[in-house]
Formats: structure tokens, C-alpha cells, sequence
């Protein structure tokens, strides 16, 4: 192909098949990347839109199938004590340590929900644990939702015993529904940093940080750019005079 009276364009098959195959492919991670952006700039307008939010009574959140994460929430109900789980692994300013989950069975009958009581150091051994105290009488709380990631909740070892409380590192929903014996609701209520009943609690902040996405996706769209500018410079000839 002649572009011009000094010039011929005449491309290669290897390099045009592998032109077609690699420019869509970085073009497709760049608007990939673009989409993940505009996801986290949602999640972070819906997590600033729920710390604004009053309080709203769990039920009403189920009963309008509306539970997601970072709602502030309100439960009343009884904690059941003699069946709580400590999870394990958890660092709190570079301390190693437990986060403390204790059901909570809602007063209106509709079922039993985690409540994450915060956070206690690391003892002198995983056998033992220190007391877990907890109210016998029905309380309020309040707490926002938090929705572990699918498939992250795995008993250890140690749990799969009939002792109490039990040790887990993960969370996997049948697990622990098998271990209390009842079913869960399939989120955990992180308690309010202020609630009573509770341990020490430092919940990280949400950041979404959809600026890392764009700044990938400015990255992939000038690998393709710069791939297109070798194609045609590789594959431009000049005519001898």
C-alpha cells in the first residue's frame, strides 16, 4: 500500500495477527478497568449515603429485602452466650488478636444474626481463652451490616468440637449453622464502636479508591496506542530513490 511518494506501508502477516489479537485484548482491560472505577465510585457513594442514614430496625431491611452492606441497623433481641465464636487472626495496631461473634437471637423470632463484639488480644495459648462476658436480659443494639466475601468462612480444626466458645479462622455459613444448630443470617452486625456489651472496637474506614482503576485504565489504553504506533512504524517503508 503506497501511503505517500516516499513511503509504502506493507505489514507483515505475523505482526497484523498478532496486532488484531493483542490491541482488542489491552483495549478490553482498559474499559474493564474503567467499568471497576465506576463500580467502586458507587460503592463509595452508597457507603457515604448509609453514615448518614438513621438507624433502621433489621427486620424492615429483610422484610424489603434491602440488606446491604454498611446499613446502620438496630437488633433487639438475647445473646446466646454459651455459643460464640472467636475468630482468629485478627490485628488490631499490630497486635495480634481475636474478634469476638456472639448470636444474637432477634426478639421478633426471625432468626439468629452474628453480632461482632470487636476485638481482645492474643493470650497465652489458643487453647484457652479468657471470660466472654454477656448480658442474660434481651438488649438493643445498634451496628452496621457487614457481608463477608463468598466462600471465606472455614471452621478450623480445633472448632469442629463440642467445646465452647470455638475457634474459627474464616467463615463459611453451613459450618457454623451446623455448629449452633440453627440457621444465620448470611451478614455480620458489626457493633457500634459506642454499644455497650462489646469489646474493643476500631472498624476500619471504607475507601473505594476508584482512582486506581482509571489511572490502570489511562495505562492499558496507552499500551494499545504505543502498540498500534509499532505496528505502523515497523511495517512503513521508505522508497529508495
Amino acid at each position: 500500500m503506497r501511503i505517500a511518494n516516499t513511503f509504502y506501508f506493507t505489514p507483515g502477516l505475523i505482526q497484523t495477527l498478532v496486532t488484531a489479537v493483542v490491541f482488542p485484548f489491552l483495549l478490553s482491560l482498559g474499559f474493564w478497568q474503567l467499568d471497576r472505577g465506576e463500580q467502586k465510585e458507587q460503592l463509595q457513594q452508597d457507603y457515604d449515603e448509609q453514615k448518614q442514614q438513621l438507624p433502621v430496625v433489621v427486620e424492615q431491611l429483610m422484610q424489603a429485602q434491602r440488606v446491604a452492606p454498611y446499613h446502620k441497623i438496630v437488633l433487639n433481641g438475647v445473646f446466646d452466650g454459651e455459643h460464640q465464636f472467636i475468630r482468629d487472626n485478627r490485628i488490631l495496631n499490630g497486635q495480634p488478636g481475636y474478634h469476638i461473634l456472639t448470636p444474637l437471637k432477634l426478639s421478633s423470632g426471625q432468626g439468629t444474626i452474628l453480632i461482632n463484639r470487636g476485638w481482645i488480644p492474643l493470650g497465652h495459648s489458643r487453647n484457652s481463652f479468657p471470660p466472654l462476658p454477656f448480658p442474660t436480659h434481651p438488649v438493643s443494639l445498634q451496628a452496621d451490616i457487614h457481608i463477608p466475601p463468598v466462600g471465606v468462612f472455614t471452621l478450623a480444626a480445633e472448632s469442629r468440637t463440642n467445646r465452647w466458645p470455638k475457634l474459627i479462622q474464616t467463615i463459611e455459613w453451613p459450618l457454623l449453622e451446623e455448629s449452633l444448630g440453627a440457621s444465620l443470617h448470611h451478614f455480620v452486625a458489626q457493633l457500634d464502636e459506642n454499644a455497650d456489651y462489646g469489646f474493643k472496637r476500631q472498624w476500619p474506614p471504607f475507601y473505594a479508591k476508584p482512582e486506581k482503576h482509571y489511572s490502570y485504565a489511562v495505562q492499558w489504553f496507552a499500551l494499545s496506542l504505543t502498540l498500534l504506533i509499532i505496528y505502523f512504524v515497523v511495517n512503513l517503508h521508505r522508497i529508495k530513490p
